[in-house]
């Protein structure tokens, strides 16, 4: 992670929460994985604290309820990405630095149709945005070529990024759906039935 910060030269936050084991199928319900996190710390509170910290214009993250590919990990972060937003915005809080509002916040959407038709599901948002992944850096390089090059250097990333860039001649776009964080809201700790995490997975 630490390399691939570099390669954008972004400076990198990590912490440790639980992260459920593939396959998929064996991943506990979204909300008892929210109970987990909770016991290892405040996620609101470490979000909030990285956004005054850092003061971003933009966070771009996944979406609240099928979270690109139905991980019920990727629903609790935008879920928790929303609540820190907010409190980040607050002059409410003990945190060492100021309160700071996100201008934009974006949840990044599958609404690719070959997603469909595998059955595999997409985001039901619609899209709002949409940046061209065939467009070309400053440098000439076709977008899509270096996020994928960038994110094969992540050993759990390779296998996906490799069928990405089988399929990155019919993946046109990378779709966003803009959120006004300071009124969207969805419970991280909202109970999820098996039935629709099944659906979800």
């Amino acid at each position: 992670m630490r390399q691939v910060a570099n390669l954008y030269g972004a400076v990198l936050r990590q912490e440790s929460f639980f992260n459920a084991s593939l396959p998929m199928a064996s991943f506990p319900r979204r909300h008892e994985i929210a109970a987990r996190w909770a016991a290892q710390g405040n996620a609101v509170h470490v979000i909030a604290e990285s956004i005054r910290f850092f003061k971003p214009d933009i966070v771009v993250t996944f979406a609240p309820i099928f979270g690109y590919t139905g991980h019920p990990e990727h629903q609790l972060t935008a879920r928790f990405a929303l609540s820190g937003i907010r409190e980040a915005a607050s002059p409410l809080g003990n945190y060492p630095c100021p309160p700071h509002k996100v201008s934009h916040m974006y949840y990044l959407l599958n609404r690719y149709w070959f997603m469909k038709i595998w059955g595999r599901g997409y985001d039901l948002f619609p899209w709002t945005e949409a940046w061209d992944l065939h467009g070309r850096s400053v440098q000439g390089e076709f977008i899509s070529d270096i996020m994928i090059q960038n994110a094969l250097i992540h050993r759990s990333q390779r296998h996906d990024m490799k069928i990405a860039q089988k399929l990155a001649v019919v993946m046109r776009n990378i779709y966003l759906y803009r959120v006004d964080p300071l009124w969207e809201y969805w419970d991280p700790f909202e109970q999820c039935p098996a039935r629709i995490q099944k659906s979800l997975s």
